[in-house]
């Protein structure tokens, strides 16, 4: 039952970072630029996009791992 409960935390954990990766990386952004004066170009954002992405895509595979190590 606890692999279950891994696999479904992962896949929410993971899919909400992948549904919302693009609003999330264009808000610190733009809570960067209005907070620090930080002049930050399009990159940036492809870059924090991509780590979100990422980050979604591990916590999804962790999950998955968590069931088959049981």
């Amino acid at each position: 039952m606890d692999a279950l409960i891994n696999v479904v935390v992962g896949f929410a954990i993971g899919g909400g970072l992948l549904l919302t990766s693009h609003t999330v990386a264009q808000g610190v952004i733009g809570f960067c630029e209005d907070e620090w004066a930080l002049i930050v170009d399009r990159r940036a954002v492809v870059r924090l996009r991509s780590l979100l992405l990422a980050a979604g895509f591990l916590f999804i595979l962790l999950g998955l791992l968590s069931a088959w190590r049981s």
